[in-house]
């Protein structure tokens, strides 16, 4: 296998990994992925997903643990 095929692989394995989080309701590992594939509009997608869901039931607190989660996974990402 070449060098670039090797890479589409790679990329094409993460992107199922990362639909199986979705697909399991695993947002915190989904946004991890996402943030080490580089991915931020999918990143804003999910949240945008994850959070009109939780208001809906007014879950407040769910709301703020995924905030909290991803303010500190950002930090940690940019300090890399």
């Amino acid at each position: 296998m070449e060098f670039l095929e090797l890479i589409f692989f790679f990329e094409k394995n993460r992107e199922q990994e990362l639909s199986n989080y979705l697909y399991k309701k695993d947002y915190k590992n989904a946004i991890l992925l996402c943030l080490e594939l580089d991915q931020p509009r999918r990143l804003f997608k999910i949240l945008s997903d994850v959070i009109e869901t939780q208001m809906s039931g007014k879950n407040l607190k769910f709301f703020f643990s995924i905030y909290y989660f991803v303010k500190i996974q950002i930090q940690c990402f940019f300090r890399k």
